[in-house]
Parts: C-alpha cells; sequence; structure tokens
C-alpha cells in the first residue's frame, strides 16, 4: 500500500514557473536553468526508482518523499519501505557518468569525462539519518 505520493517539490515547481516568464537578459536565469536541470534530473530519477518500489506496494508499505525531523534537525528520506520485520530506507541518485564508490576512503566520485566531482559518501547520509532517528527516540533503559 502506498501511504504517501512522490510530488514534485516546491522549489522545482517554483523555478519551473519563474523561469519562462523571466527576460532572457534576466542576470540568474542561467543560473536558475542550470538548477532547474539539476532538480529536475534527481525527480526524474526517484520516479524512475519508484516505478520499481511501486511494485512492491502489496506486500509492503510505503512512503515516499518522507520529511523528518529529530532534536531540532530537518531531513528527508526519498523513500521508506515499511514491512513487518523492517523498515528499509530508500535514497534514489540520478548522476551521469561512471560512479565510484571509494570504501576505504568513503568517497564517492562520479566522472563525467569532462570533469570529476565528489559527493557526500551516501553510506555516510544514512548512516546519520538513522543516528538522528536513534538519538531523537525515547529511551528504552
Amino acid at each position: 500500500m502506498i501511504l504517501r505520493n512522490l510530488a514534485k517539490r516546491l522549489p522545482l515547481k517554483k523555478l519551473d514557473a519563474a523561469i519562462p516568464r523571466l527576460p532572457s537578459q534576466f542576470p540568474a536565469l542561467s543560473k536558475m536553468k542550470n538548477d532547474a536541470k539539476v532538480r529536475q534530473r534527481g525527480y526524474t530519477g526517484e520516479i524512475k526508482v519508484n516505478y520499481f518500489l511501486d511494485n512492491l506496494a502489496q506486500m509492503y508499505t510505503i512512503l515516499h518523499d518522507v520529511y523528518h525531523q529529530v532534536n531540532g534537525k530537518n531531513f528527508q528520506i526519498d523513500s521508506l519501505v515499511i514491512a513487518n520485520h523492517s523498515i528499509s530506507i530508500v535514497d534514489a541518485k540520478n548522476y551521469k557518468g561512471t560512479i565510484t564508490f571509494n570504501t576505504t576512503l568513503m568517497q564517492l566520485t562520479r566522472d563525467d569525462g569532462k570533469i570529476e566531482s565528489g559527493f557526500e559518501y551516501p553510506i555516510t547520509q544514512i548512516a546519520i539519518k538513522h543516528f538522528i532517528c536513534k538519538i531523537g527516540s525515547p529511551s528504552t533503559t
């Protein structure tokens, strides 16, 4: 069962609404177009992943695009898959090029043929979200 569907996020909606209305000489237009392109690529990646997750909806409970606040810290989870025995976090990435996970240095790099870029290591991202949830939950001792 899908309890929460994925929707286009507000920053992307705002960019999609503003860009066509701005004059071509607007100083921040190219930056806004690039930001919209990156956000659209991320949204498209989530849609692709959710296509497969939605096939699990008969067996599991699925929530897309979950926002949570613990101890004043906000974070977003792309999808949660809830089973009787576990809860799985699904974090979608939609990078172009060759992706390299260096587990020794805990680094994620992408090489698109022109430039090599570094990104926050996804496993660390999830570990931080897990830690925040764990310290935010009531003590069981």
